[in-house]
């Protein structure tokens, strides 16, 4: 873990910053499956010594199912949106209020489904990440924004922020996987983003992962 923590404590040297694409590079497949399509980004950028990741809290609102919780910039891909990638760019403008560059993005994590308890829906979202020079200033929308938080990455590779929580309260039984650093708490959609990018980080450096944050068996 430590050493994992020690490579994100600095800028990525090149042959490391190649290694972490070519394992997004295939891994990365988009389907484009579904009458829905949604696409969010994961930005890393350098803060007090090491990279740090962009996240916010959702403002609570009637019309959002994902209201008050933690999520990646991103939204619903519309028709104006070249393709996935645009829609990732795009609502990270909207939403943060900075423009990433085309050079910033260094690959992309696993297309997934979302799913219920019961079933899976007819929504896929496609998650890309970008690697910064430097923390861009942020000039948040107010209506969907509430607070943003840029999370250090060695918080990432600290098992102890990693629990089991009874999330719902239709099911209250139901312990759930969850992230945690300081304010900042991450379940459901966003924690299997995130989860994700762990595995593909520990790959591409030939690292035994072994399922070091736990699945979700039964996805809320």
């Amino acid at each position: 873990m430590q050493s994992m923590t020690k490579l994100f404590s600095k800028p990525l040297k090149k042959n490391e910053k190649e290694l972490i694409q070519e394992e997004l590079r295939q891994s990365h497949t988009l389907k484009d499956k579904g009458k829905r399509h949604a696409a969010v980004s994961l930005v890393f950028a350098p803060k007090d010594g090491e990279y740090h990741f962009l996240i916010f809290k959702r403002t609570f609102r009637d019309d959002d199912p994902w209201s008050g919780h933690f999520s990646l910039p991103g939204g619903v891909r519309e028709k104006e949106d070249k393709n996935s990638l645009s829609t990732a760019i795009r609502e990270t403008k909207e939403e943060m209020g900075f423009l990433l560059q085309n050079q910033d993005h260094i690959g992309g994590l696993d297309q997934f489904f979302i799913r219920t308890k019961n079933q899976v829906l007819d929504f896929s979202i496609a998650p890309y990440v970008f690697l910064l020079d430097e923390v861009p200033k942020l000039k948040t929308d107010p209506v969907e924004v509430d607070t943003a938080y840029w999370v250090p990455c060695s918080d990432l590779f600290d098992l102890e922020n990693l629990s089991h929580e009874p999330l719902l309260q239709k099911y209250p039984d139901l312990k759930l996987p969850c992230f945690r650093s300081g304010e900042v708490f991450i379940w459901g959609i966003t924690y299997v983003i995130l989860r994700n990018f762990h595995q593909k980080l520990f790959q591409a450096f030939d690292r035994e992962w072994s399922d070091l944050w736990p699945a979700y068996q039964d996805y809320p």
